[in-house]
Order: structure tokens, then sequence, then C-alpha cells
């Protein structure tokens, strides 16, 4: 854009470049310097006088806008106040509704865990009388160890009084006043192991809901055991009514004491499990309702190893109940154990004849060893069964089990 001055000598028009600083007159030859001349401002057009003015008073404006920006802010101000008002009712809600649901939540547990307290008490009962049920067995054993010692000792004085020549005054006659003395007694520790042992099952069967068909499987197991038992007991007392207990030269005298050993199976009927091999073996009498009674005997040992196992676990006490159930194992192999040593020992002495004194008092010695040491070695066993038992009632609180989901499912 340029500019037109006038020349002040020659009064010509001239036009001006914008980014000129001075210029020539091309009629006079005159220099003029126009950058100090100031541009003429366009004239402003005058109002016409029926116009309204467009323009607003400065003050008027700059108020308003103050205004309009205060307005602005207060309505921002008052939405964001809102809408922090409206996140604290959703959180407020929130939190009142999960307050609630984890109330319910516990509310649900509490009543759940006041249950398992219930029914840890009828748990821990059944694991009280099986121990005392081990201890009933193990008195009981002990009392026919003694017998067995006494029985052993009066068959050596029977082959020393008939190898003497002064005759045979029956072992019956020697010991009938222990052995039937004795009788009461363990008669008396079979019920009461039996008893105890029911109503352990029982109680399992109403305790908490891992081991509780363990339980059932028990109670049927206890009824069959006592019923073989009384079986078994009724014919050995029918075998030691009819039979005299003198030496017969066509037996070894080990198999003398069957009756005994089958009657006093009402304590345990390990012992006479171990023998049937050699029973069958040599072809003598076997005890039927015997071998039953024991098979039932250990399947119920087995159960308890397995329900204190289970107890022992859910108390947090893993090595007690593996304690509990190694008890079983040693019973077992005490029991294989025995029933080869006693096959072994009948192959070895059993062919000798009554002349022969000292192959048949090494016999007697032989089967006498085997039999007090399988009575020995189970009584020992019991009484590791009944201290892991003892111990698996200590770990048994409600504390423990409600860890385990299963156990608050009651």
């Amino acid at each position: 854009m340029s500019d037109v001055i006038t020349c002040p000598t020659c009064q010509s028009q001239l036009r001006v470049p914008a980014i000129a600083s001075t210029i020539r007159c091309p009629q006079c030859k005159t220099v003029l310097n126009v950058s100090a001349a100031p541009a003429s401002p366009p004239a402003a057009p005058l109002p016409l006088p029926f116009a309204k003015s467009r323009t607003k008073p400065a003050g008027k404006n700059s108020l308003a806008k103050k205004v309009t920006k205060k307005a602005v802010l207060v309505d921002e101000a008052a939405e964001q106040a809102e809408r922090e008002a409206s996140a604290k009712a959703e959180h407020r809600k929130f939190v009142k509704v999960a307050v609630e649901e984890m109330d319910e939540r516990d509310e649900i547990k509490l009543e759940k865990f006041e249950r398992l307290q219930e029914l840890m008490v009828h748990s821990r009962r059944a694991v009280v009388m099986f121990t005392w049920a081990a201890r009933a067995q193990l008195l009981g054993l002990v009392i026919v160890l003694a017998v067995v010692l006494s029985f052993m000792v009066a068959v050596l004085f029977e082959v020393a009084s008939s190898l003497q020549g002064r005759g045979s005054v029956g072992v019956g006659a020697i010991l009938g006043a222990t052995v039937f003395a004795a009788l009461p007694l363990c008669g008396i520790l079979a019920v009461l192991q039996s008893s105890l042992s029911g109503v352990g099952m029982v109680s399992v069967s109403i305790g908490t809901k891992r081991a509780r068909y363990l339980g059932w499987i028990g109670c049927a197991v206890c009824l069959l055991h006592v019923l073989f038992i009384i079986l078994q007991a009724t014919k050995a007392m029918i075998g030691l009514a009819t039979r005299e207990f003198a030496v017969n030269p066509s037996d070894p005298l080990w198999v003398q004491i069957q009756p005994v050993f089958d009657l006093f199976g009402m304590v345990t009927d390990l012992p006479l499990l171990s023998e049937q091999p050699t029973r069958l073996f040599w072809r003598y009498p076997i005890s039927v309702f015997g071998i039953f009674a024991a098979i039932f005997e250990f399947t119920r040992l087995i159960l308890v190893g397995v329900i204190a196992q289970n107890y022992a676990e859910d108390g947090k006490a893993t090595e007690l109940g593996y304690r509990s159930y190694k008890a079983i194992g040693r019973i077992f192999w005490v029991t294989m154990l025995a029933g080869v040593a006693r096959l072994v020992g009948a192959i070895a002495f059993d062919w000798a004849r009554v002349d022969e004194a000292f192959i048949l008092i090494l016999g007697l010695a032989c089967h006498a060893i085997i039999t007090l040491g399988t009575y020995l070695a189970l009584s020992l066993s019991v009484l590791g069964q009944a201290n892991a038992l003892s111990d698996t009632v200590e770990v048994m609180e409600a504390a423990r089990f409600a860890a385990e989901v299963e156990n608050l499912e009651v």
C-alpha cells in the first residue's frame, strides 16, 4: 500500500512507496524526506442523523463481562459441588451395602462356627471313646499275656512230669483256676471295649462332616465284630467244657491251648488270625468265627486310624495323624510276622514225637516265644495307638477346624 503526497516546490502529486524513506520529485528534482511525514488518518464517516450508535460505553461493557465471568464461575463451582456431593452419596451407599453384606456374611459364618462347635463335641467324644477302648484292649492283652505265659510254663511242667514217668496231671488241672479267673476280667474288658468303640462310631457319624461316612461304616463293622465274638466265645466255651487239656501224642503241644486262644479272642482275635495258615497247613482245627471276628476287628482298627488321621489333619497336626495311622500299620505287621513265625516253627518242630524230648522242648520254647512275642508286640502297638488318640483330642478345636471350608459346610 502507498501514500500520496504533494511536492512543496512544484505542487505535483507524488506517490510514495510504503518502504521508501526519501523520494525525488520528477518535475523539480526536489528530494523529499517522507519518513517523518505522518500518514494522514482517514476521515471518519459522518454519522447519519437517524442511525443508532453501535458502540457501548467502555465502563458498562467491562462490568458486564466481569459479571458474566463471575456467573459462569459460580455455575461451574455449583456443578462441581453437586458432582462431589453425588459421588460422596454414591460412596456412602456403596460402603453401606458392603458393610451390610460383610455383616451378613460374618453372621452366617458365626452361625456356622457355632454349629461347628456343637459338632466338635461329638467328634471329641468319639476320639475319647476310641482312646479308652484302646486302653481297655491293652489291659485285656496284658491279662492274656500273663495267662499265656503261665500256660506255657504249665505245659513245660507237664512235659517234664511225663518224661520223668510221673504221669500226666493235666494242664487244665494246673491252670484251670487261673484261666477261669482271668476269663471274667477279659469278658468285662471285651464288653467295655466293644461298647466304647460303638459309642465312638455313633459319635463320629453325627460329628463333623468330613468323617461322618466313616462313622456309619464303623457302626456296621462294630456290630458284625460283636456278633462273631459272641459266636466264637460260645464255641470256645463248649470246647473247654468237652475237652481235657492233656498232652495228646498226635498233636504238637501248642495246639492244646487253641481253645484258650479262641476264648481269649474276645480281647483280640489277631493272634488267632495269624495262626490260621499253620492250622490249615497241618490240618489242625480252625476257628471260622475267629477268622471273621479278626477281619472285622482289624477293619475297625483301620477305621479308627483313618478317623483319627482326618481329625488330626483338620486340627493342623499332620504328624499326629500319621502317628495314629502308623500304629495300625505296626499291628498289621505284627500279625503277619507272627503268622510266618508260627508256620516256620510248626514246620521245624511239630514233626517231633513225644519220646523225642529235646526236639519237643525246643518246639515248645519256640512256640512259647512266638506267642509271648505276639501278645507283647500287640500290647505295645495298642499302647502307641492309645497315646496317639489321646494326643489327637488336644488338637481338636473348632478354631483349628474352621480353617477348612468343608468343615463349615455342616
